[in-house]
C-alpha cells in the first residue's frame, strides 16, 4: 500500500532525483511502524481489480476468455455485451481511483504532508489496461480514446476466436 502512494514517490524523489530507483533507495524509505501505519481495508479489492484487469488479456497465464464474451447475457448481441462491459469498466476505473486516493490520504496523514502533497489521482494514472486514458496516453482526446479502445477490443475478440479455432484454448 505504502509504495503505491504519492508519499513514497515524494520521498524517493527527495533523496534520489534520477530515474534510477534501486533496492537501496526503497530500503531508505522511512516506513512507519505497524501500529501507526494504516492497512487499508480495501487492499484486497484493489488487488482483485488489478488481477481481473490483467487476466482479461491473453498475455496473462490465467486468461480464460475474452471479457466481451463474459459480459454477454444469455448470448444476445455483441453490441449489448460491449455496452455492459464498458459500464463495468467505468465502475472499476472509478473504484480504483477512489481507493488509490484514499490510500494516498491515509499515508499523507501519517506522514503529516497535507501541505506538500495532494491525494488526487488523475484518471490517466489509474494503471489498468482497461482504462483508455492510461492505455493510450495524451495523444488522443476522450472520444478518440474510447473509439480506439473499441477497435482494440474487437481485435482482441478476433485474436481470441482465432486462438480457439487453432486449438490454443
Amino acid at each position: 500500500s505504502f509504495l503505491n502512494t504519492k508519499v513514497a514517490s515524494y520521498l524517493t524523489k527527495s533523496f534520489n532525483s534520477t530515474l534510477n530507483l534501486t533496492v537501496d533507495d526503497v530500503r531508505k524509505l522511512p516506513i512507519p511502524p505497524s501500529e501507526v501505519s494504516p492497512v487499508p481495508k480495501y487492499y484486497e479489492q484493489l488487488l482483485s481489480l488489478a488481477r481481473t484487469d490483467w487476466d482479461a488479456y491473453e498475455r496473462s497465464w490465467d486468461f480464460k476468455t475474452c471479457p466481451l464474451l463474459e459480459a454477454i447475457p444469455n448470448l444476445t448481441t455483441l453490441e449489448s455485451s460491449y455496452s455492459k462491459w464498458i459500464k463495468q469498466i467505468h465502475k472499476d476505473i472509478l473504484t480504483m481511483k477512489e481507493f488509490e486516493e484514499e490510500n494516498n490520504r491515509l499515508f499523507i496523514d501519517v506522514y503529516g504532508l497535507k501541505d506538500e502533497i495532494t491525494d488526487d489521482v488523475p484518471i490517466e494514472e489509474i494503471t489498468l489496461t482497461m482504462n483508455p486514458f492510461y492505455r493510450y496516453g495524451k495523444d488522443y482526446n476522450e472520444e478518440e480514446k474510447w473509439l480506439r479502445f473499441k477497435r482494440d477490443t474487437i481485435a482482441e475478440l478476433l485474436s481470441y476466436a482465432t486462438g480457439c479455432m487453432m486449438g490454443r484454448y
